[in-house]
């Protein structure tokens, strides 16, 4: 077993560091609910891009909710509402802004 602070170690790459492991709740939740709000979000508008941003925009929307999650439903069903809403919304606004662009 080696013990990685027991000095340099002529075997490693001078930047390499210890696997570093999830250590928030919040991190937690991002890296195990992630991919599936990015997919569900990308069925819904079509565009990889906007999929993201979406993405983004409800783990933002869930940080700045949270003390509102009522726990009376799973935490991925609180998620897919949030995405489903923000994905809902961009599409409504979506005719608007092609027909201001003509």
């Amino acid at each position: 077993m080696r013990n990685y602070l027991a000095g340099p170690n002529r075997d490693v790459a001078a930047d390499w560091a210890p696997p570093k492991a999830v250590d928030t709740a919040d991190e937690a939740l991002f890296a195990r609910h992630h991919t599936r709000i990015y997919r569900f979000v990308l069925r819904m508008v079509g565009d990889n891009a906007l999929a993201e941003d979406l993405t983004s925009d409800v783990f933002l929307s869930v940080w700045q909710q949270a003390h509102r999650f009522e726990a009376r439903s799973a935490v991925t069903t609180w998620l897919l509402a949030i995405a489903r809403y923000k994905a809902l919304a961009e599409l409504r606004r979506r005719p608007q802004e092609a027909s201001s662009d003509e």
